[in-house]
């Protein structure tokens, strides 16, 4: 019956569409009593407190115990070298992958692996995909970046402007997160306010061009 609902009628999320349509249309629909951890991801801020939930010691989220590994990482075949930390790296309560390179802070923060946050830069309560690069200096501070992101020097990302929801997404991002897709590039002395969205590949120019406004999205989604 499920997949009969699913397939015909197009609906994707079973909160807000397959469950309501097969309660209307009188299908079987039971519970299950789940006595482990689950959390729906469907949004930004679920997904972003799901993340901050693995930080948490003693929190809900055991990944070690649950034998939970990662897939193969697809742009380069095989294991990375161990993760490496310069002597003027500080890190505080966050997951490193391997082939990172860490000579800043990381704080409260999830990399995956080939990350490289550069000497005097800060990373704080932010998950960063594949092979992101943090320039010397800069800041990102609840931000959620794509794989292969770059962010020149001094660039600040997320952590300032006011929490007003995003302007075209107002429903999936309202939280204060910043949202960079893969393979954006953000210069020099940027300053990305709060629940921003730049969009893969976008490079932002250089200047008072490259400072954008709480609720901002940059790019579109075709590109």
């Amino acid at each position: 019956e499920l997949d009969e609902v699913v397939g015909h009628q197009g609906l994707v999320d079973f909160g807000a569409h397959v469950f309501p349509a097969m309660l209307t249309g009188g299908r079987h629909l039971q519970t299950f009593r789940f006595q482990g951890y689950w959390q729906d991801v469907g949004t930004i801020r679920a997904y972003f407190d799901s993340h901050m939930e693995m930080l948490e010691p003693g929190g809900p989220i055991d990944l070690p115990s649950w034998g939970v590994r990662t897939n193969r990482d697809e742009n380069r075949p095989g294991d990375r070298p161990p993760a490496r930390f310069t002597p003027t790296a500080r890190v505080d309560g966050s997951i490193i992958a391997t082939g990172c390179t860490i000579a800043g802070e990381v704080r409260q923060s999830i990399l995956s692996p080939g990350v490289v946050v550069e000497a005097g830069a800060v990373v704080e309560r932010s998950i960063l995909m594949h092979d992101v690069r943090v320039g010397a200096g800069a800041r990102v501070t609840e931000a959620i970046l794509d794989k292969q992101v770059a962010l020149g020097p001094g660039a600040i990302v997320g952590g300032i402007g006011e929490n007003v929801p995003n302007l075209r997404y107002p429903g999936h991002l309202d939280g204060g997160q910043v949202l960079i897709g893969k393979s954006a590039s953000v210069p020099a002395g940027s300053r990305i306010e709060k629940n921003t969205i730049l969009f893969p590949s976008v490079t932002l120019p250089r200047g008072a061009r490259s400072h954008t406004k709480a609720g901002e999205t940059i790019g579109d989604i075709d590109r």
